[in-house]
C-alpha cells in the first residue's frame, strides 16, 4: 500500500461502510488502505453527528473561494499542520501557488501571521485604530 490522499469517493465509501457497522480493519481491507489511514480520516472529519465525508472538501473549497479573488497576489501559503488540509495540492492547483507547512511550535516560520496576532492582542478593543496610533506616536 503506497501513500496517497483519500479521494472524495473513498470518503463516501467510508461513510457508507461505517453506517453498515463495519470495523476500521474491515473498511481498510475493502478500500486497500492501512487501518491507521481510516482511523485518522474518521477522527479528523467526525463531529457531533458522526463522520462527515464532505467536511474535508468544504474546508478546501472555502479556502479557495476566499483566496481566488487574490490569486494573482498569492504566491505562497504557509499553514500549520492543520488536520483538514490533506488535499493541499488541490489548493496549489486552483491558485497556482506553493504551500509550505510550518513545524509545530515554530512561530518564526509563520512570521506575518504571528505578528498580526500579537498586534490584535495588544490593540485596545474600545479604541479605533486611528486613536491608538495617535496615542502611540505621542
Amino acid at each position: 500500500m503506497s501513500y496517497k490522499h483519500l479521494s472524495q469517493t473513498e470518503r463516501y465509501q467510508i461513510h457508507a461502510l461505517l453506517k453498515a457497522k463495519l470495523t476500521y480493519s474491515q473498511i481498510s481491507d475493502i478500500l486497500g488502505r492501512h487501518r491507521s489511514t481510516i482511523s485518522r480520516e474518521i477522527s479528523r472529519n467526525a463531529g457531533r453527528r458522526g463522520y462527515r465525508p464532505r467536511q474535508a472538501e468544504q474546508v478546501l473549497q472555502a479556502i479557495i473561494n476566499k483566496l481566488e479573488p487574490l490569486a494573482c497576489l498569492v504566491k505562497t501559503i504557509a499553514f500549520n499542520n492543520c488536520k483538514k488540509l490533506s488535499d493541499h495540492a488541490f489548493i496549489d492547483q486552483a491558485l497556482n501557488s506553493t504551500i509550505y507547512f510550518s513545524q509545530p511550535y515554530a512561530s518564526c516560520q509563520r512570521g506575518s501571521n504571528e505578528n498580526y496576532n500579537v498586534l490584535l492582542l495588544t490593540f485596545p478593543r474600545n479604541e479605533s485604530y486611528q486613536q491608538s496610533k495617535t496615542k502611540s506616536l505621542k
